[in-house]
C-alpha cells in the first residue's frame, strides 16, 4: 500500500486532523513523495494537524545537532495532550503505537539497525 494513501485513509477514519488539515494533505505528503523519504517513519495525528517523524533526521538542541526522535520525545511529553494518535510506517503498513514513547522507540531501533 502506498504510505500516503494508508496515512490519508487512518485520517478519514478519525475524523483528524480539525485544524491545519494543510499538515496531512502537503506536508506530510510531500515529505512521503520526496525521493529521500525514509523507508520508515514516524507519524502523529492529533485535532491539530499532524506530525511526520523522520527517524534519521537531525534538530538543534542548543546550536548542536540531536536526533529529531529525542527532540519529539521531549515535545510529546509536553504537547497535544491524550488526544493524539502514534503510528508507525514499517514500510509496508502503518502501524498503531500504544503511545509516542512506543513510537519513538520502535524508530530509534529501526534507526540503529540501519546505522
Amino acid at each position: 500500500m502506498d504510505p500516503y494513501l494508508a496515512l490519508k485513509k487512518e485520517a478519514d477514519l478519525l475524523g483528524l486532523p480539525k485544524h491545519f488539515k494543510t499538515d496531512l494533505t502537503e506536508h506530510d505528503k510531500r515529505c512521503i513523495r520526496h525521493e529521500e523519504c525514509p523507508d520508515v517513519f514516524g507519524w502523529v495525528i492529533y485535532e491539530c494537524g499532524t506530525h511526520f517523524i523522520d527517524p534519521y533526521a537531525n534538530g538543534k538542541e542548543n546550536g548542536l545537532p540531536v536526533p529529531m526522535i529525542s527532540v519529539f520525545r521531549e515535545v510529546l511529553k509536553t504537547c497535544f495532550g491524550e488526544n493524539r494518535h502514534c503510528y508507525v510506517w514499517d514500510g509496508r503498513a502503518l502501524l498503531k503505537m500504544k503511545d509516542a514513547d512506543h513510537m519513538l522507540d520502535y524508530l530509534e531501533e529501526a534507526r540503529d539497525e540501519n546505522f
